[in-house]
């Protein structure tokens, strides 16, 4: 309950600073910082949950804004036969699924919920490759969904953690989808991506059950 009220408490102080200085030029970079801080202390003092949520949340909306802010500023296309995204939309979600690996995969290690870091970490990598991959041109997308089935199949076998391979099979069944639907109608695609997802997930069952079974190490 402690470690609730103090993550609540830190978004609170970091909304009042964000209120305070309303105004000034990218003010949600030090809203997101203030924040961070606040629940960094706050996950030291009173681990929860909610904490570490929070922690993640911030983190993402720092780089993402940054990142935003980094980028050269390119306006989108709207002449253009097909839409021209501009570059902050397709390097933010790059930037952002590359966070929730690194969230999962290395600061789970010193978190008190290493599953949930996993978890939080595949959900914000698999939707920012999903926002590349519904774009006019699918390539970068595609290219990070397949290497995101890659990466998640690897990180479960190394850390045994189930998010991991949810991440695999997801970013594999999202990936078969958008190719099919290119090339046939949304029915078929509907159709394969279910055979790909049943598939995947027997396969990730019968992996989880082998993986368990196996002799630990004294």
């Amino acid at each position: 309950v402690s470690g609730a009220l103090m993550a609540l408490g830190s978004v609170l102080l970091a909304f009042a600073a964000v209120q305070v200085l309303d105004g000034v030029e990218r003010v949600e970079i030090v809203g997101a910082a203030v924040a961070l801080a606040l629940l960094v202390v706050a996950q030291l003092l009173a681990p929860s949950a909610l904490t570490e949520v929070g922690m993640l949340g911030s983190t993402a909306l720092l780089v993402g804004t940054t990142t935003e802010m980094l980028v050269p500023d390119r306006a989108p296309d709207w002449s253009a036969e097909v839409y021209q995204p501009s570059a902050d939309e397709l390097v933010v979600p790059l930037v952002l699924s590359v966070v929730g690996l690194l969230w999962g995969a290395v600061a789970g290690r010193w978190l008190t919920l290493p599953v949930l870091a996993a978890a939080l970490g595949s959900v914000v990598a698999l939707f920012s490759a999903f926002q590349l991959a519904v774009q006019p041109d699918k390539r970068l997308g595609l290219v990070l969904l397949a290497a995101l089935a890659v990466v998640g199949l690897v990180l479960f076998l190394r850390a045994h953690l189930w998010p991991w391979l949810g991440l695999a099979v997801l970013a594999l069944t999202i990936f078969v989808f958008v190719v099919v639907s290119e090339q046939a109608a949304p029915a078929l695609a509907f159709l394969v991506a279910g055979l790909v997802l049943l598939g995947a997930s027997l396969g990730a069952a019968l992996l989880g059950r082998r993986r368990s079974q196996e002799p630990t190490a004294p």
